[in-house]
């Protein structure tokens, strides 16, 4: 068994990745494992430094929570910023079925409050993965293959996202709406 030299995960042999923290490990003749930082950084995209910090401070510490203010006050957007959009339309379909289900003002804004800080507490952990599953995607791949891949996975507002997001407003608004009467 190895250790990893990031997180002190215990690794198989020839692991070549690390699964807890995404970091290549040492070759079979213990040469240094290459520097990802580079890799990670155009994965995250801006604020890289941070989030790599917090998420090897997460590793570090083996531990799924650490606190992200941006997931906590912009939930979907945020995950949607991010690349994250399966979870963006999750957490949107979750907050939604919320507000039209639970009718008391009460349970509904007790509700979306834990959804908020849950999404705060674990937000990086959930960003973490996707990173990591990423840079595992974009280390098979090799030369404009690889810079293709990592174009089309970079985060950031994009002009169909907007117009989504738009769209959705406006069917949930219309929704919302026609359910008051």
């Amino acid at each position: 068994m190895n250790k990893c030299p990031y997180c002190d995960t215990e690794l198989p042999e020839e692991t070549p990745v690390c699964p807890r923290c995404g970091r290549e490990q040492a070759g079979p003749a213990g040469e240094a494992a290459p520097d990802d930082t580079v890799t990670r950084e155009a994965v995250i995209g801006k604020h890289a430094d941070e989030y790599i910090k917090k998420f090897d401070r997460m590793a570090a510490a083996h531990t799924p929570v650490s606190w992200n203010t941006a997931a906590f006050f912009f939930g979907a957007l945020w995950m949607a910023y991010r690349g994250l959009y399966v979870q963006a339309l999750c957490y949107t379909l979750l907050a939604s079925c919320v507000g039209w289900r639970v009718t008391d003002p009460l349970q509904s804004a007790a509700l979306n409050a834990a959804l908020w800080i849950l999404t705060g507490v674990f937000g990086n952990r959930i960003y973490m993965s996707a990173v990591n599953a990423r840079l595992t995607k974009a280390r098979t791949l090799q030369g404009a293959a690889r810079e293709a891949y990592l174009r089309r996975n970079a985060p950031g507002a994009r002009g169909v996202l907007i117009f989504l997001a738009v769209l959705a407003a406006i069917v949930f608004a219309v929704l919302w709406y026609a359910s008051s009467d």
